[in-house]
This record gives structure tokens, C-alpha cells and sequence, in this order.
């Protein structure tokens, strides 16, 4: 069962601009009779089609084995890797992993040239990191000019945000797109069980007026 869903979350989110919706041809039939390989998955990281590489981290990501992460880390790299969807596959393979190994490497991340890596990096740091990934989540909610990416930040200081990412999300109730603003007032209600409306006024005054936390 964790198998499966693993494949479903993972293709379901980045499968867009691929040329199928299924593992290459034949792959299901080798699971079947042999299982996952992990010397074969390793191998197809070096292929030179962006689409095996995508699946090869895909199979590493789906054999649960942290020690996989030490693999998918230097996919998130643009120098190393090429194709964005193959970046984008490795962040969200490194989240499943749940290593923290990767938090470095997915914070280099947040500064990729695509979107689709900058939201997937942003959504592992809420797995994954911790208070002193907030000012880089921060920075990606207010400065990002992608609404997705935009949104994965503010999902992701919901997890991990604590007292430091307030003011973020308080500026973020002005955002132009509509699923951000609601995501910070969502996050603001259930990190402060303040009961304000989703305006930033009113939050405002509240965060220049409560108490310093001890």
C-alpha cells in the first residue's frame, strides 16, 4: 500500500509535460517477477533521457530506504541535472524519504530558475526542516512571483513556521492570488486561535500589539 501511493503522489504531481502516465515500457512486469532493483535505479540516473532519469528516482524514492537520499541530493542540482521535471521528481522523492540530509541541498533549491522545483523544494522544507529554514520560506512567500510556489511557502510555515513566520503571513493576506491569501489566513488562525477576519489590518495590529513571547 505505501508503495502505491508513493507512485500515485509522485506521478501525480509531476507528470505534467511527459509523454505517457506510465512507467516505461516493461518495468511493471520486471517489479512483478524480480521487485525493485536499486542497482538498476542508481544506473538510470545517468541516463542520458530525461524520462528514465525521472523514474529512476522515482523507484528510489518508492523503496523507502533513506539511505536512497545520498542519490536523489545531487539531482536537485542544475548543473547535474538538466531537466526540471527530473529536479522537481527528486524533491518531492527526498520528502517522501524524509532524510534531513537534503534540507541544504532543498534550500539551494528555492532559488531555482523553474517554478515547478521551487514549489516541490518549498513543499519538503515543511516536511523536513525546521526554524532556520523559516527566513528562506519567508523570502519565497513575499518575493516568489509564482502563486504556486507562493502557496507551497505558505503551506510550508504552517508546519514549521512557529513565531518568526507570523509577519510573512500576515503580509501575505494581501497577496493577488486568492488561494495564497486564504492559505496564510488559514495558517495564521490555526497557529495564533486568533479569531480575525482575512484582513491584514486587523492582523497587523494584533502582531504590533500582543506580548513578546517568552
Amino acid at each position: 500500500m505505501r508503495t502505491s501511493l508513493l507512485t500515485c503522489l509522485l506521478c501525480g504531481c509531476l507528470l505534467p509535460g511527459c509523454t505517457g502516465f506510465g512507467p516505461p515500457t516493461g518495468e511493471k512486469w520486471r517489479e512483478l517477477i524480480h521487485g525493485d532493483s536499486s542497482a538498476s535505479a542508481v544506473q538510470g540516473l545517468r541516463s542520458p533521457d530525461a524520462e528514465a532519469r525521472r523514474w529512476s528516482v522515482i523507484a528510489l524514492a518508492r523503496q523507502g530506504d533513506p539511505a536512497g537520499a545520498d542519490k536523489l541530493i545531487p539531482m536537485l542540482d542544475k548543473s547535474r541535472e538538466p531537466s526540471a521535471l527530473v529536479r522537481a521528481t527528486a524533491a518531492a522523492g527526498l520528502r517522501m524519504l524524509g532524510d534531513k540530509r537534503a534540507v541544504s541541498a532543498l534550500l539551494a533549491a528555492c532559488g531555482d530558475s523553474e517554478p515547478i522545483v521551487r514549489g516541490e523544494a518549498a513543499r519538503a522544507l515543511g516536511a523536513l526542516g525546521g526554524p532556520k529554514e523559516v527566513p528562506a520560506l519567508a523570502r519565497a512567500l513575499r518575493e516568489d512571483r509564482e502563486a504556486n510556489v507562493r502557496l507551497e511557502a505558505a503551506y510550508a510555515l504552517t508546519r514549521i513556521g512557529g513565531e518568526n513566520a507570523l509577519p510573512a503571513l500576515v503580509a501575505a493576506l494581501d497577496d493577488l492570488d486568492a488561494s495564497v491569501a486564504f492559505a496564510a489566513h488559514r495558517a495564521l488562525l490555526e497557529m495564533t486561535h486568533q479569531n480575525l477576519p482575512p484582513i491584514r489590518a486587523p492582523w497587523q495590529t494584533w502582531l504590533e500589539q500582543r506580548p513578546p513571547s517568552n
